[in-house]
C-alpha cells in the first residue's frame, strides 16, 4: 500500500481519538467521575485528566513529553523515507503510533494534560484512551516486524 494511505490511516486515528474525547469533553462532568457502565464491574468510562505519562507517572513533564513526542515521529518519519520502507506491518505500525502520538500531542499542548476514560475496573487497570490504545497495538506489531526481520537477517545469513 502506498504511504498516503498509511498517512491516512493515522489521520483516521487522530480523528478518532479527537472525537471521543471531545465527547466527554461534551457530558460536561469533572474529572473522576464515572459516566458509563458497558459491563458492570468489568469495563467503564471513567473521565481523569492525565498531566503525566503512562499510568500517571512523571507528572507534569508537559513539555518533555510534548518534545519527545515530536522528535520521536520526526524519527520514525525520517526513517521510513530515508530507508524506503514499504513493508505494510512496519507501516502499520508506524502509522499506529503516530497517530495515536499526536491524538495525545494535540492534547497536551492545547491544554497541559490528557484526557482518559476507558477503565478496565476487572483488573484496575489504569485509565487510558483511544490514542493510547493506537500506540500500545503500534508498538506491538513493531516488535512483531522487528522479531519476523531478525530471523529472516538471520538466515539470510547463514545462507
Amino acid at each position: 500500500m502506498s504511504i498516503i494511505i498509511w498517512t491516512v490511516l493515522s489521520l483516521l486515528i487522530i480523528a478518532f481519538d479527537q472525537v471521543t474525547k471531545y465527547y466527554v469533553l461534551s457530558l460536561g462532568i469533572h474529572p473522576g467521575t464515572t459516566f458509563s457502565v458497558l459491563i458492570n464491574n468489568v469495563l467503564e468510562f471513567k473521565y481523569i485528566r492525565n498531566r503525566g505519562m503512562a499510568w500517571g507517572t512523571f507528572q507534569g513533564g508537559r513539555w518533555i513529553f510534548v518534545a519527545v513526542t515530536i522528535i520521536f515521529i520526526i524519527l520514525i518519519v525520517g526513517y521510513i523515507f530515508k530507508k524506503r520502507i514499504k513493508d505494510n506491518l512496519f507501516l502499520c505500525a508506524a502509522s499506529f503510533m503516530i497517530g495515536g502520538g499526536i491524538g495525545n500531542l494535540i492534547d497536551r499542548i492545547s491544554t497541559g494534560d490528557v484526557i482518559d476514560f476507558i477503565y478496565f475496573k476487572l483488573i484496575n487497570f489504569p485509565i487510558f484512551n483511544i490514542a493510547d490504545s493506537f500506540v500500545v497495538i503500534g508498538v506491538i506489531l513493531m516488535i512483531i516486524y522487528l522479531l519476523i526481520n531478525k530471523d529472516a537477517d538471520e538466515n539470510a545469513r547463514k545462507s
